[in-house]
């Protein structure tokens, strides 16, 4: 496992919002590409579901390989804010469960985005004597 920040949610917490959690399920490319315009453009500004990630995930899905994309896109992610995990993990992680890497990529795509349009995480000013 490499060094860096725990995932602020669980691989298994699929089931919640549902909003996500059927996205997944029914059209596993729009919620990629949703994903990967949230890594370029955090707060969505300039964001189309149907773009180039979206395309080249569905056509690389009907090969059978979707979990290639999907593994590069979580290597991405956990590099931009220096997530725990390997490369081996996303690999295994996006071939055996996709709808579940899916929705963890959105929803840490997500808060992470959130806490970078808050300007970071503050630390809190050192105690006082007085």
């Amino acid at each position: 496992m490499g060094e860096g920040q725990e995932w602020t949610n669980g691989f298994w917490d699929c089931c919640s919002p549902c909003k996500i959690c059927c996205l997944a399920f029914w059209c596993p490319c729009c919620l990629f590409g949703r994903t990967a315009s949230r890594l370029k453009d955090p707060a969505l500004k300039e964001h189309g579901s149907m773009n180039g990630d979206c395309c080249l995930y569905c056509l690389v899905g009907y090969c059978g390989l979707g979990f290639i994309p999907l593994m590069m896109k979580r290597g991405k992610l956990r590099e931009k804010f220096q997530l725990e995990g390997s490369g081996c993990g996303d690999c295994f992680k996006s071939f055996c469960c996709p709808c579940c890497t899916l929705m963890q990529n959105e929803k840490e795509a997500e808060s992470r985005a959130g806490l970078l349009e808050k300007g970071g995480y503050q630390a809190p000013a050192g105690m006082e004597y007085k």
